[in-house]
């Protein structure tokens, strides 16, 4: 609104006079160089537009764009440029149209000018090293074979991967034992505060210190936007991408995780890694951090899927992977991680972050981010976890079983309510440990 305002604005026939024939239409569109469309709806003229761009891909029909405007007007601009403004209805349905087609393209420029900035900025670093080396060194590897078929790069390795940055989480806090990374939904609120609530309280436990960072992408609708920056401000524990968030779009998200903590969380001496759809027994963790995670390197922690066991699935599924990707392959080659749940040693987050820069992106994050990430670095070991529960059902009679201890670490809450369900039943059945683990006024 603040160049409308500064325009020298002309009134030139008001209303409908351009479609009652007074103009001829062919000679206004010859003039249009930019058509804005302003929302009346909820909008006051104070307000920023809920959309102001170019148009001139969008198909306008002038009988529509009659039929549903309140107001048209001329507006000359200072440096001489001729707009027309329409000011629409609240029922207008062509502005829902153009808006949700101005978003698509706006979203697929926005991602193939990334894709190409990070592709650029890659296959310079790479031309780099093998023009570094002598002549009789210069062979052409799988990288370099990669780039010239087109591979792409995660976008979350490019200049600006953050729309929402949680800097100051780990700040202030010299030792601490473990961060919990996220993937999380943009519209999982309820999740997210479940979570903050119950096992991820941070403020509720002494011994270990630990903090908590949720990873988004962008969502569909501004409204969830709107509300994911309100949460971020509440919370200060959000961090968001500047990609889509979808399923083929986990790669990013990892990624963008793996480049935080190395950035903003470089103290944290065990990296936990979880979906939102996932209850933590945090005080079984604890016990495990002083028996088993501590002062080892280079290791992960997780559902182990051995090299050459896992079948790639070529014919149909959610899993499909095309032809061209590990090409003549019938099984992934690499040792990789059912990513639900992870836990990282410190000393590889960094070495990771940075291979992602070479490594063409493959958009199944599990084996992207736990096989082809550990691959390219080498000397990592992965080791199994044990006592993980993905039955919710059962998961929740283990945790409330008054006859044995359940000795799971993690468990599936997918459900509504079901994260504070377990989280009562863990206080109870690991009262001793969550005594040890926990502040007195937990149990007051």
């Amino acid at each position: 609104m603040t160049s409308v305002r500064s325009a020298r604005i002309t009134a030139i026939r008001l209303c409908f006079n351009l479609f009652r024939g007074e103009v001829n239409c062919i000679s206004a569109i010859c003039f249009l160089v930019l058509v804005f469309v302003f929302l009346s709806m909820v909008v006051s003229m104070k307000r920023t537009p809920t959309i102001m761009t170019s148009l001139e891909h969008a198909r306008l029909n002038w009988k529509d764009l009659e039929k549903e405007s309140e107001n048209t007007i001329l507006i000359e601009h200072e440096d001489g440029n001729v707009y027309i403004a329409f000011k629409m209805k609240d029922s207008a349905k062509i502005v829902k149209h153009l808006k949700t087609g101005i978003k698509d393209l706006k979203q697929s420029r926005d991602l193939m000018s990334e894709t190409r900035h990070v592709f650029a900025e890659n296959k310079f670093s790479n031309m780099k090293k093998v023009n570094n080396k002598t002549k009789g060194e210069r062979k052409t590897g799988p990288d370099d074979r990669s780039l010239e078929n087109g591979h792409s790069f995660p976008l979350t390795v490019s200049s600006h991967p953050y729309n929402i940055n949680s800097k100051f989480v780990c700040k202030g806090v010299k030792e601490l034992s473990f961060i919990v990374v996220v993937h999380s939904a943009t519209t999982h609120f309820m999740r997210r505060s479940s979570i903050r609530e119950t096992w991820a309280n941070f403020k509720l436990f002494k011994r270990h210190s630990m903090r908590i960072v949720f990873i988004l992408g962008k969502p569909e609708k501004d409204s969830t936007q709107a509300l994911i920056e309100h949460e971020s401000a509440v919370n200060k524990d959000i961090v968001q991408g500047n990609f889509i968030d979808s399923y083929r779009n986990l790669t990013h998200k990892g990624v963008l995780g793996l480049r935080w903590i190395s950035e903003f969380c470089k103290q944290a001496e065990i990296i936990v890694k979880v979906d939102d759809d996932v209850f933590l027994n945090v005080f079984k963790l604890m016990e495990e951090l002083e028996s088993n995670f501590r002062n080892k390197t280079r290791q992960i922690w997780c559902p182990v899927r051995n090299k050459g066991t896992s079948q790639i699935q070529r014919k149909k599924g959610k899993w499909k992977i095309d032809e061209s990707e590990f090409k003549n392959m019938t099984h992934f080659p690499v040792t990789y991680c059912n990513g639900f749940f992870t836990v990282i040693t410190k000393d590889i987050i960094k070495e990771m972050y940075e291979a992602a820069r070479v490594t063409p992106f493959f958009w199944v994050d599990d084996v992207y981010l736990f096989g082809l990430l550990p691959d390219k670095i080498k000397n990592v070991k992965h080791a199994p976890l044990m006592n993980l529960n993905l039955n919710e059902k059962d998961a929740i009679e283990c945790f409330e079983s008054k006859d044995k201890k359940c000795h799971l670490l993690v468990a599936n809450a997918h459900s509504d309510g079901i994260m504070d369900k377990f989280w009562f039943s863990a206080l109870q059945q690991y009262k001793t440990l969550a005594q040890k683990y926990s502040k007195d006024g937990l149990f007051v």
